[in-house]
């Protein structure tokens, strides 16, 4: 029986409604640098087998935590580090 693949669009919907928010472009992505699911090509068309995605997609799901003082210290985040884009100086204009 041949199994039945899906496109990368039906395999980042499956993700999403399975396991986390994922789209077609971050399969794209990780596809380029090896770093995806495995997949196989139709002609131009990148194809994913369903369990596949749900070995790799229950790879990328840590273990359960209460809290971030049970990360590792490279996993824990940074407790100064700014968030968002850094704001750019706007130089100040001289009232008329």
């Amino acid at each position: 029986m041949v199994e039945k693949l899906i496109t990368r669009r039906q395999a980042a919907q499956y993700i999403t409604q399975n396991y986390f928010p994922c789209s077609a472009a971050t399969l794209a992505k990780r596809a380029v640098y090896g770093s995806g699911p495995p997949y196989q090509k139709a002609g131009q068309i990148a194809v994913y087998s369903p369990p596949r995605l749900d070995e790799w997609a229950a790879s990328r799901i840590g273990a359960e935590i209460k809290s971030t003082a049970e990360l590792p210290p490279e996993q824990r985040p940074h407790p100064m580090r700014p968030r968002g884009r850094p704001r750019k100086n706007k130089p100040k204009v001289a009232a008329e």
